[in-house]
């Protein structure tokens, strides 16, 4: 074999492996982006209820200031 065939070889060689390795972390970056997704919208939720849970604890601290005037 030429020096130039055994380079073509290992070029290709290479070719597909980083092309399987590309596809696997094209997988794994649509899992973590699903993943961010779910875990962003999980905090919005939770905000959302801290929130409410704030507003009726002021309201029930209001609520227990005037019952003792």
């Amino acid at each position: 074999m030429t020096s130039e065939k055994i380079k073509l070889e290992k070029m290709t060689k290479n070719y597909d492996v980083n092309v399987m390795g590309y596809r696997n972390a094209a997988g794994s970056l649509k899992d973590i982006m699903n993943r961010l997704k779910k875990i962003k919208e999980e905090k919005t939720r939770l905000e959302d209820k801290k929130k409410k849970a704030e507003q009726e604890k002021n309201d029930m601290y209001r609520k227990f200031e005037i019952a003792i005037r």
